[in-house]
């Protein structure tokens, strides 16, 4: 706190100053239309601790603190059948020593729910149980391990208790409570779901263990205050900036910064951001090292980088809003000025540069771009999502001094037919759905085929799953050749989606599809396919068949197929 008497004090005691022109930020959008400030002042804060930063007039450094959170206790109340029925109580057996309520019918408005009902353990209350009920207090027992999706959204609920047990809080579980204004968080808390309290207008004060917090799990509440608990072992890289976004904290601060933390799988920088605020102009000094924690830019704002020793930044630092479809429905607009040592991803909306006005290279170098084989040198350890998204390119050769993770659906692109990438690890899938005409694949030395024109759409995209990342018997393996044979099979499922439907289709592909199949097993790395005898002996089966309608494949299939006979 005393850091923030001093920082409270410099920021009323500075006078404000115009920027030179050499020092204005460049918009996206047109200053009317995007209200950056020209007015900035220097904040002297304290050298041992943090140093200088030039931030927008008028607004705050926050620095999340430490505070004790004391357990509290919660009487555990054990019922029979006939009690839990005239109470209200519906429940459903989830094993053979533990249930979860499914529904409340009771009267009551201060409720503690039982924590055994017929001797049977309470660890979960079921989805929507309290959606809209009008219930004012709740004590949650030990026994309850996670709370369910909507638990208590749109309820009339004003304080919630849990006693240390509950692990699990589930996505929009206190949503829109409008008059929720008092929650004790257990320090056994391991998750806080997407919106779990969301638009709680009346919620100021929040202590939470450092645990998986995720997006919007607060936003639009009314927290002025956020604290961590002091006693859990902190990994800031867990938290979700956007969980405060459109938080009076949000709007007072011109940044939200993590406190240190010596935890060596946390952040330790000079600036570890958590959230930077609205319409904000932030100039970082000279030879400080930065992080930017995940979605810590969720609404527009200009930062200054250029003079920085080192900028690092999570996987997403820049919080892009996505529909249930996935499909990204809206995104800050950000101006981000860039040393020339750094390499970061940023997507394209980004308005990123260097200090000469020269556009921002981010993690890659064109090397050439010869026969229609763009050849793009990583100089980064990370591949994030969404990062290779040239759809003009339908050649792709990637280049790295060093091994190079992954994130899910890293690479789209419907032009995009052959992929090439050595040194690569990462956990989930790493192609989206878009790669429509991808046919061909190479990484660590092995190659595999997917066959790709004339072939089942809806199977095309299953042999993407494919390419996805894990770890098998302490190994990890990139290639699942599994999802090639249950396509084959016809043993999978697809959805298709549409705006406001989905339907389940069972993939069954035609005689011609399956021989396409075979022929590109057969002609990738053999031993990324041990059951190559399986294809082999299909296209001898059907050989009648194969040659009847060799002429009507591509090419490369045809040719395959003849010298497969003649053998």
């Amino acid at each position: 706190m005393k850091i923030l008497n001093k920082l409270s004090a410099a920021l009323k005691n500075t006078n404000a100053k115009k920027n030179d022109d050499n020092d204005t930020y460049t918009p996206i959008l047109a200053e009317e239309d995007y209200p950056f400030k020209s007015d900035v002042e220097v904040i002297e804060m304290p050298k041992s601790s943090i140093k200088p930063v030039e931030t927008q007039k008028n607004a705050e450094i926050h620095i999340i603190q430490f505070t004790e959170n004391k357990p509290v206790e919660v009487q555990r109340v054990s019922l029979n059948k006939e009690q839990a029925y005239k109470m209200g109580w519906h429940y459903k057996r989830k094993s053979s020593n533990c249930l979860r309520i499914t529904r409340y019918t009771g009267k009551k408005q201060d409720i503690t729910l039982p924590a055994e009902i017929d001797g049977f353990i309470v660890n979960e209350i079921g989805k929507e149980v309290f959606n809209r009920k009008n219930i004012i207090t709740v004590e949650i027992p030990d026994t309850i391990r996670k709370i369910g999706t909507g638990a208590f959204e749109c309820s009339d609920i004003k304080k919630v208790t849990f006693a240390e047990g509950v692990k699990i809080i589930s996505n929009n579980a206190f949503r829109c409570c409008d008059n929720l204004n008092s929650v004790h968080l257990p320090n056994t808390l391991e998750k806080i779901g997407n919106s779990a309290f969301e638009s709680c207008r009346n919620l100021t004060n929040i202590i939470a263990p450092c645990c998986d917090i995720g997006e919007d799990a607060f936003a639009y509440s009314g927290l002025e205050n956020f604290f961590f608990e002091k006693n859990i072992q902190q990994d800031f890289r867990l938290f979700d900036g956007s969980a405060l976004r459109g938080t009076p904290l949000h709007h007072n601060s011109a940044l939200i910064l993590f406190p240190y933390s010596d935890n060596q799988n946390s952040c330790n920088s000079d600036y570890n951001i958590a959230l930077v605020g609205r319409l904000v102009k932030v100039k970082f000094p000279q030879g400080t090292t930065v992080y930017m924690g995940k979605n810590s830019v969720a609404s527009g704002c200009s930062l200054d980088f250029s003079e920085c020793g080192r900028v690092e930044t999570d996987e997403n630092s820049i919080h892009l809003k996505r529909n249930e479809h996935g499909i990204i429905s809206s995104y800050p607009i950000c101006n981000f000025v860039m040393p020339e040592n750094s390499h970061i991803y940023f997507p394209d909306f980004v308005n990123a540069k260097y200090a000469d006005g020269t556009k921002y290279k981010g993690i890659f170098d064109v090397i050439s771009d010869d026969d229609g084989t763009e050849i793009i040198q990583i100089n980064s350890d990370k591949l994030p999502s969404f990062s290779i998204n040239n759809y003009q390119t339908k050649s792709l050769l990637l280049m790295s001094d060093k091994p190079v993770r992954f994130y899910e659906n890293a690479v789209s692109g419907w032009n995009l037919q052959s992929f090439s990438i050595d040194r690569l690890y990462g956990e989930g899938r790493l192609f989206r759905n878009t790669c429509y005409n991808l046919h061909k694949v190479e990484f660590n030395g092995k190659f595999v085929y997917i066959p790709c024109e004339g072939f089942h759409s809806a199977a095309h995209v299953q042999l993407l799953n494919a390419f996805s990342g894990r770890i098998k018997k302490g190994r990890f393996e990139f290639f699942d050749s599994g999802i090639f044979k249950q396509v084959f099979c016809e043993n999978i499922d697809s959805y298709s989606n549409c705006f406001y439907w989905s339907r389940k289709n069972h993939i069954q592909l035609s005689r011609k599809n399956k021989i396409m199949l075979a022929v590109d097993v057969l002609r990738s790395s053999a031993e990324l396919f041990p059951d190559r005898a399986f294809y082999e002996n299909y296209l001898h089966m059907k050989q009648n068949y194969a040659e009847k309608i060799c002429d009507k494949l591509p090419k490369e299939y045809s040719d395959f197929l003849i010298e497969f006979y003649l053998q």
